[in-house]
């Protein structure tokens, strides 16, 4: 079937600021306003996707673009400094090493009312008044020179059309006229879009970890995952330099108590760590920077920041273990480590206090980077127990960043080249090492124990591994001391995805029944708890923790002198 291109940008952009743009939605006109900053660009199927690559790298939201006769992206014209003029359609077809002009389609991005991107395709769509209807589309299809694409046997009376070289004018034009003739149902162009329902920080499109748009599939779905969780209730220590704790970004969310490792005092400061202030702050936005409006979003931006600063330059083992013992202590539910020591038996003990101690025995979920030794081997304490959730770094292509460590304690990865977050004094910045990709995964276990609190510190880890997505180029393996799955030693697991770990996460009804109680008991479980068929015996105390309802269904019982406790 052979494939046509259109009209040049320029002339089909004039077309429409002609008439006063708009589509129609239910017989009412929907005004759209042109964003003069983009452009869609399609190219036939035929064609290599892979130039899209080469020559506009960065600014390309590859992959909005998908149908049976095209792909493309739409092009950022400002950050490659290209102008919207006569000339625009030449330059992209030599950039994209098209030896015709003819086969490149430029097309318009609109903004709605509500400020969302839509973006023009080759595609509309029609709605036919009655099944005898078809002869009429046909006609109509030939008078506007349009490709009849089918329709679907869950929706027989709406079609798929295209438009075509002889076309006059673009999909959006031509659904208007087929509109306003009333012989139609409906008529209206098939636009492209993002349909994540996500967040409006303004930065946010930057954080390629969080959602990629370049190279979709290469992040850790956090929109789908807040779907779910935000991570409110979980507490995060991030033992660092000290946080910026009256960062725009970060103060809704810092934890009401902090710590000085190095001082032994409360509050925390915030330590010049080399050159730079920021590690601290920078590793705790990764986590929990909110959502609201400002600057950027954290990957669980609910959650509660614990504040543990110690001497980043010129420091001491001690210093870090008295952090993570602070930590645990004072409640904190996930210790971020972004930082390496020698091999030290302070922190070896203060990391297992952690893990069999912290959150009244079901144990802290504790991370660290691997390290940035260029392929080297995993820093301490990373390399200690396998119970400490180590993670490599990956770019935003999905390839191991050429600074991470690698080897048998590698657990997961997670981004860590080019990670914007927040800086001190109310900035963002872009930092990148295994320090980044730490605080990642400690704000994806902070999303599952805000989903699932009751859930172990191993069970949590077991999750983060279990569900984690497959990427790069090496083959994953089956190894006898890894039980949860196929692994590797560059990227473990995979990459760590948030919204399949809140999904595997979430707490099922507990249901008991047909059981007499005669002795004391606690139940504790993460959701809702339905008694069937119980009883409670005399003397007997039945002791309930849920953060669900508890139902009791009619054969529930208790007898006099028996005891019912709900918390």
């Amino acid at each position: 079937m052979k494939l046509f291109f259109l009209l040049g940008i320029m002339s089909l952009i004039e077309t429409s600021m002609a008439q006063s743009m708009y589509y129609y939605f239910d017989g009412k006109k929907m005004p759209l306003e042109i964003n003069k900053e983009k452009v869609n660009i399609l190219i036939p199927k035929e064609k290599d996707i892979a130039t899209f690559n080469t020559a506009y790298p960065e600014s390309m939201q590859k992959g909005i673009i998908e149908n049976s006769l095209f792909h493309g992206a739409v092009l950022d014209l400002e950050k490659e400094n290209l102008k919207n003029d006569k000339d625009l359609k030449n330059q992209i077809a030599k950039q994209l090493s098209l030896v015709k002009k003819t086969d490149l389609l430029i097309l318009p991005v609109y903004v709605t009312q509500q400020g969302k991107e839509i973006i023009e395709t080759n595609l509309l769509k029609i709605k036919l008044k009655e099944k005898k209807d078809t002869l009429l589309l046909k006609q109509m299809a030939e008078k506007y020179h349009l490709m009849i694409l089918g329709n679907n046997e869950w929706l027989p009376s709406w079609y798929i059309l295209s438009v075509t070289e002889k076309t006059e004018g673009s999909s959006l034009n031509v659904a208007n006229s087929l509109y306003e003739t009333g012989l139609f149902a409906s008529a209206c162009p098939e636009f492209s879009f993002d349909a994540r329902e996500c967040i409006s920080d303004p930065n946010f499109e930057q954080q390629w970890g969080l959602y990629n748009a370049q190279y979709p599939g290469i992040d850790i779905n956090a929109c789908q995952a807040w779907n779910i969780s935000k991570g409110s209730g979980a507490v995060v220590a991030i033992i660092d330099c000290g946080i910026d704790m009256e960062h725009q970004d970060l103060k809704t969310n810092i934890y009401p108590i902090s710590y000085d490792a190095a001082s032994q005092t409360s509050p925390s400061t915030i330590h010049v760590a080399g050159d730079s202030r920021n590690h601290g702050t920078h590793c705790a936005g990764i986590v929990g920077a909110a959502i609201n409006g400002i600057q950027v979003a954290g990957v669980a931006p609910e959650s509660k920041l614990m504040s543990i600063s110690t001497r980043m330059l010129l420091s001491y083992p001690i210093d870090f273990a008295r952090g993570i013992a602070w930590a645990w202590a004072n409640h904190a539910d996930v210790i971020s480590c972004s930082w390496w020591t020698p091999e030290d038996d302070a922190i070896k003990d203060a990391i297992d206090d952690a893990l069999l101690y912290g959150r009244n025995g079901n144990g802290c979920v504790v991370v660290k980077s691997a390290g940035n030794n260029d392929g080297g081997a995993v820093t301490f304490p990373g390399n200690y127990r396998p119970e400490i959730l180590t993670v490599s770094s990956i770019a935003k292509n999905g390839q191991l960043s050429d600074f991470s460590s690698i080897g048998p304690s590698v657990d997961v990865c997670a981004p860590g080249s080019a990670i914007l977050s927040t800086g001190v004094e109310n900035t963002v910045i872009s930092m990148s090492g295994t320090s980044m990709a730490c605080p990642h995964v400690a704000g994806i276990a902070a999303l599952i124990l805000s989903t699932n609190p009751y859930l172990t510190g191993q069970e949590v880890r077991d999750i983060i591994e279990q569900t984690a997505q497959k990427v790069g180029t090496l083959p994953y393996n089956n190894a006898s001391d890894r039980q949860n799955g196929t692994w590797n030693s560059s990227y473990g697991y995979g990459l760590v995805d948030a919204y399949a770990a809140v999904q595997a996460a979430h707490c099922p009804n507990l249901i008991i029944s047909n059981e007499i109680i005669s002795s004391d008991r606690t139940i504790s479980h993460c959701g809702d708890i339905n008694l069937e068929n119980v009883i409670i015996k005399a003397g007997a105390k039945l002791s309930i923790e849920t953060p669900g309802e508890v139902i009791f269904g009619s054969d529930f019982e208790m007898e006099v002198g028996s005891e019912l406790e709900m918390n």
